[in-house]
């Protein structure tokens, strides 16, 4: 029976989140589990989708919004961190970046597989990041990846070196110009617990003040996702059919906020960030999806 994304999901990722909270003692591991989690004939809900758009500000049409197989996957990637196999706690992990690679738009009414596995540990600066790599399927063919890195925030030697980022690895492009302001955004305060019931994601730093500041955090902070899906929204109508699209978190954004959405679009080449103030919360890169 096809699968239908909905309110159903939160209550699946219950658990997870359980395991999250209340953590088990890890086995010695270095590396995370070798698993590949599978998800088969998915079918989604079109009322979802077309809620998941208003809310991320991208125009209805009979396709996908570009991130929206990342929901897909998300109860999949908390079974993996959550796993007390998983080398590191899943609270407390910092979602540094995202890259997401569509062949074509998907439409609303394809049947999909989706599969998340982990890559293993790397050094870094500040820590250790990992990688939740997610692929969907349609009828065999790969249509669309995605990239999650996360930072495991630990003790490291001076000499560790940064590494590249992924959008240090990528070329920029042709894009003519400096960015400049093309939207603002009004953030109310109950955006994230309004992105939480689509996204399954309830991780309580986004609901409430209460919540957050008992995770360490003065405000609730909005989805790093939701901010990406807003920029890509925004950018919909500049993005080739076969587009990569990469985003790199810098701050978090405290709700309630209003932060500047700046661009700069060349052809198919898009840069954007997102501000609040002087203080850049996201920057991204979308151009088109080199060869296979």
């Amino acid at each position: 029976m096809p699968r239908r994304p909905g309110t159903a999901p939160n209550l699946q990722n219950l658990p997870s989140y359980a395991r999250v909270l209340t953590p088990l003692p890890r086995q010695r591991a270095q590396d995370p589990p070798d698993d590949v989690l599978r998800l088969a004939g998915v079918r989604v809900d079109g009322g979802h989708v077309r809620r998941y758009a208003a809310l991320v500000g991208e125009p209805q049409s009979a396709q996908l919004p570009l991130l929206y197989p990342g929901l897909l996957s998300f109860g999949l990637q908390l079974r993996l961190l959550s796993d007390r196999r998983f080398p590191v706690p899943a609270l407390g992990l910092l979602h540094l970046s995202n890259q997401v690679r569509a062949t074509r738009p998907i439409r609303r009414d394809a049947v999909l597989d989706v599969q998340v596995r982990a890559t293993a540990l790397r050094p870094h600066h500040r820590g250790r990041t990992v990688d939740l790599l997610t692929e969907v399927t349609q009828d065999g063919e790969p249509v669309w990846t995605q990239t999650s890195t996360y930072l495991h925030r630990e003790p490291v030697s001076p000499q560790t070196s940064p590494g590249q980022t992924p959008l240090d690895r990528l070329q920029d492009g042709d894009v003519d110009g400096e960015l400049a302001p093309s939207a603002c955004w009004h953030l109310p305060g109950d955006l994230g617990r309004r992105y939480a019931a689509l996204s399954g994601d309830v991780n309580p730093i986004h609901l409430y003040p209460l919540s957050a500041r008992a995770l360490g955090l003065r405000r609730q902070i909005v989805h790093g996702m939701w901010t990406a899906a807003a920029v890509a929204g925004a950018l919909v109508n500049r993005m080739p059919a076969a587009v990569l699209f990469t985003v790199e978190f810098r701050r978090p954004i405290a709700l309630p906020s209003t932060v500047w959405l700046d661009t700069a679009v060349s052809g198919d080449v898009a840069r954007a960030r997102v501000r609040r103030g002087d203080e850049v919360a996201l920057t991204a890169l979308s151009r088109p999806a080199p060869p296979a």
